[in-house]
């Protein structure tokens, strides 16, 4: 589910009480749904909500040094957890993060369940390498690598950036594009700053998604390193749209919702990011 305006659960609200026909279930992925759950109990509808994060767990590390914003959020998920107590179920992309709740904040009387992300495979889908580095106005004589989406503290985008310095010296027609932006401007600047001398490292910026295709498609494989500082490694959207793309994906190695599926399904190659040079070398070989 996307995130809707305020105006839209107006809508929802007011139509709920004049509607004749009753929902069997009302789905929702929102840190309060304080409406939801209003309409649930009044109509006797089962609510399930999706969970991605805690609040309280990202909020130490997006608003680290921002005293005041942190306990803001930290309420929030108070409030949160209030309300996912008394919904009838919970989705977690991650068995990692269900675990974490039922056992941190007491959900054991809550229906729940883990279920990875996925990918919409009419928008997502494999196409001519060439055609779309073209597309893009890249060097057809180039491999490119990528990394593409959201950048956040625990994708770990730096440990993949140091793995290339050391990648870059074996294959100097390959580059790598950095596709997507991040909510912490100063976090990316530092990181732009910090490989600036690697001139085989492209930040691309954020794009659209019939870009994001292309720049899947033109790629050699897709890079999804993670830095391990949140209660739960999440469930990339990015991990799947390039499995649809039919792209090899480069994950780190011993992480669920990552390595596991792609040592599972043999879909590419997991490392360990952590050791860069090692994992250059092992890297280059799988490319070969």
């Amino acid at each position: 589910p996307r995130e809707i305006s305020p105006h839209t659960y107006i809508y929802i609200y007011i139509h709920s009480f004049f509607c004749k026909q009753r929902p069997d279930i009302i789905f929702c992925r929102s840190y309060l749904g304080i409406g939801p759950l209003f309409i649930s109990k009044i109509y006797g509808i089962k609510l399930i909500h999706e969970v991605h994060a805690d609040l309280r767990d990202e909020a130490k590390i997006v608003y680290k040094n921002e005293k005041y914003i942190k306990k803001l959020h930290e309420y929030l998920n108070r409030i949160s957890v209030i309300i996912y107590n008394r919904s009838w179920g919970l989705i977690f992309n991650n068995k990692i993060l269900e675990k974490h709740y039922k056992s941190y904040y007491d959900l054991n009387k809550t229906n729940t369940i883990s279920i990875n992300n996925g990918c919409d495979v009419d928008t997502f889908y494999p196409k001519d390498v060439n055609e779309t580095k073209q597309r893009l106005g890249l060097d057809l004589e180039n491999d490119y690598l990528i990394f593409i989406g959201r950048i956040s503290k625990w994708h770990g985008l730096e440990y993949a950036l140091d793995m290339f310095k050391y990648l870059s010296k074996k294959r100097p027609q390959t580059n790598l594009l950095v596709v997507g932006n991040s909510h912490n401007k100063f976090y990316l600047d530092i990181l732009k700053k910090e490989y600036i001398e690697c001139k085989q490292i492209i930040f691309v910026g954020g794009v659209n998604q019939d870009k994001a295709i292309n720049y899947i498609n033109s790629s050699l494989a897709v890079l999804v390193p993670v830095n391990d500082i949140r209660v739960s490694p999440g469930s990339p959207l990015k991990l799947f749209d390039s499995i649809a793309c039919g792209k090899p994906i480069i994950t780190q190695q011993n992480t669920i919702g990552y390595s596991d599926i792609i040592d599972t399904y043999h879909l590419g190659l997991s490392t360990n990011f952590l050791k860069p040079k090692i994992a250059s070398d092992q890297i280059n070989e799988f490319l070969d």
